[in-house]
């Protein structure tokens, strides 16, 4: 048999699907670059079955969008396949965040668009541009706390940093808990994205989780007693009225959207901000391109979504029989779908592996989903790395990439979050 680390033959598994030797998500050769694999994957095994995780895995754009948008045949899956140990279950009585009941991830289409469209309102086109001048001003201020020192790794001093300021900006959280805040998102990542985690790791995450859950329940609490003016996302939150005979949002479901907000909010942005600005500064004159024309630095941020998209495996469950690429796939099993190697299909993107912001069809990409199940904060998240970038271009004088510099991630099937390695220096 081919050994773990040869991505090159297949077997054949369950109901004669292919098992692709070498596929491990959480490797670091993967975690950095899944290409090598994928490609393999949709020329030879585009459905193929992982043993080690008990999943089907599906990597061609056409299959994914299919299965993106037939929520009857493949529904969502709770964030997170563990329950907390007996030893700490009385922390969680509703589980780990990810299982808890609210959460739009993987409430069922009817349910999933009442609380969306109740709870969507912050994060419309519109309402992200209202913010644009707040967010800049949090960017030029965190910037501003380094931009002397002449280096830094952008990563940690800059990425990481602003899209949770902007958080909590929009849920009005004082800023002093930043530090706190991120730890509880890096654990709340790496619950949901690691599943080889054992008891011990699972109980010190439990009480990570239950002070998050206080905090953030004493947040709703004295937003409800005192609620702000609108466009206070929390207080909007709990003012939220649907049509008439509508049901208004519930404790559960506000609390489940302030912590997605937080979590999600305060993470995925940071790989994107990270990724694209090492780009700019590698491919060709595209940092100083980018300077004066706002519209080739908008097509940036997407074709960085389709290359490098944020998230890799998106995880369905067949409600019943189904055949995905001529695969049976048996009802109950659990379907992954490959959201990185959508971006790479070469039946879909010409030359893909080259980065090409002026190429067609970029509004093809799978970085925020499809059908109902579409990232509610994309726009908020292109707003973001836009204006991260422009504050960048602006401000850092003839930057470069120091010579050790090298993005880490935290090992993830899910999102592999950026920690650090984005070594830039400029002229002080």
């Amino acid at each position: 048999m081919t050994a773990k680390n040869q991505p090159a033959t297949t077997a054949i598994g369950p109901s004669g699907c292919p098992v692709l030797h070498g596929f491990d998500p959480l490797s670091p050769a993967q975690v950095e670059d899944p290409g090598p694999l994928t490609a393999v994957a949709r020329r030879e095994a585009p459905v193929f079955f992982d043993p080690d995780l008990d999943m089907y895995v599906v990597t061609r754009h056409e299959d994914v969008v299919s299965i993106l948008h037939d929520y009857s045949l493949f529904a969502g899956l709770p964030m997170t396949a563990y329950e907390p140990p007996a030893a700490v279950a009385e922390l969680l009585p509703a589980g780990f965040i990810g299982r808890q009941p609210g959460m739009l991830a993987w409430l069922d289409p009817d349910e999933h668009a009442r609380v969306r469209k109740l709870s969507q309102k912050a994060f419309t086109r519109r309402a992200a541009a209202a913010k644009e001048d707040e967010i800049r001003a949090t960017f030029e201020a965190t910037l501003a706390g380094f931009l002397a020192d002449g280096e830094a790794d952008l990563a940690i001093a800059f990425a990481r940093k602003v899209p949770m300021r902007v958080v909590c900006a929009m849920l009005g959280i004082d800023i002093a808990n930043e530090t706190d805040l991120h730890r509880w998102v890096a654990d709340t990542m790496r619950m949901m994205g690691d599943p080889n985690l054992d008891e011990p790791a699972l109980i010190e995450l439990a009480h990570s989780q239950a002070e998050f859950e206080a905090f953030v329940q004493k947040l709703i609490d004295e937003r409800r007693a005192r609620p702000l003016p609108e466009g206070d996302l929390l207080s909007d939150l709990l003012r939220s009225q649907g049509e008439e005979n509508e049901r208004r949002l519930d404790d559960n479901e506000i609390f489940a959207t302030v912590v997605l907000s937080i979590t999600a909010g305060g993470d995925t942005s940071v790989n994107l901000i990270s990724q694209l600005t090492r780009r700019l500064l590698t491919e060709g004159d595209l940092w100083d391109r980018c300077k004066d024309d706002t519209a080739l630095l908008e097509a940036c941020v997407e074709e960085e979504l389709r290359i490098c998209n944020v998230g890799r495996l998106a995880l369905r469950r067949a409600t019943r029989d189904a055949v995905v690429g001529g695969i049976k796939i048996p009802a109950g099993s659990i379907v992954a779908l490959h959201l990185w190697s959508t971006g790479h299909d070469e039946e879909v993107f010409e030359r893909p592996e080259e980065f090409d912001p002026e190429r067609a069809g970029l509004d093809r990409h799978l970085g925020f989903g499809r059908g109902v199940k579409f990232c509610m904060g994309a726009p908020l998240a292109r707003l973001e790395t836009r204006v991260a970038l422009e504050v960048l271009l602006e401000r850092l004088p003839s930057p470069r990439l120091m010579p050790e510099h090298e993005l880490e991630h935290e090992p993830s099937i899910a999102i592999p979050s950026v920690k650090s390695g984005l070594l830039v220096a400029w002229d002080a």
